[in-house]
């Protein structure tokens, strides 16, 4: 949901008659389930230990700017990020925090269940654009082997 509400005012209109009244689906009609991309603290790893296990036993795969760790055989998927201060000053820093959280928010239904998926962001990336990252932080995941198989 977004923080003024625009979403919900949207679905509400598409589903409203003119007296603001909310319609029941028509016969015959499919409603689409509605997607959730969210990524709560309980997708998140947060202690030091669970970054130390996916550095010490899980695989890692490199690219120009995130290094992808990648710990299988865990009992859900769960997501790390690290941006040091040699990637820049902390609005830098943050800023790449904003976007590979909503890249790995919207990538999450396509990744198989029990990872725990750790990207350390390297220097380079602080200069670059949102389309570079998402494209290398794509491809790190097909390396990885970590998106569902298509069917």
């Amino acid at each position: 949901m977004s923080p003024d509400g625009a979403e919900d005012d949207l679905i509400e209109d598409l589903l409203a008659d003119e007296e603001g009244d909310i319609l029941p689906p028509e016969a015959g009609s499919e409603l689409v389930p509605v997607v959730r991309y969210r990524f709560p603290k309980s997708a998140r790893l947060t202690e030091s230990s669970e970054f130390s296990r996916v550095k010490n036993a899980g695989r890692s795969f490199h690219g120009r700017y995130m290094i992808m760790g990648v710990y299988r055989d865990r009992p859900s998927t769960r997501f790390g990020l690290i941006t040091s201060r040699r990637v820049g000053n902390a609005v830098v820093r943050n800023r790449l925090r904003r976007r590979l959280r909503d890249m790995v928010r919207l990538a999450q239904p396509g990744i198989i269940e029990g990872v725990w998926i750790v990207l350390v962001v390297r220097a380079a990336a602080g200069t670059v654009k949102t389309d570079a990252l998402r494209s290398e932080f794509v491809a790190l995941c097909n390396k990885a082997a970590i998106f569902v198989p298509k069917q």
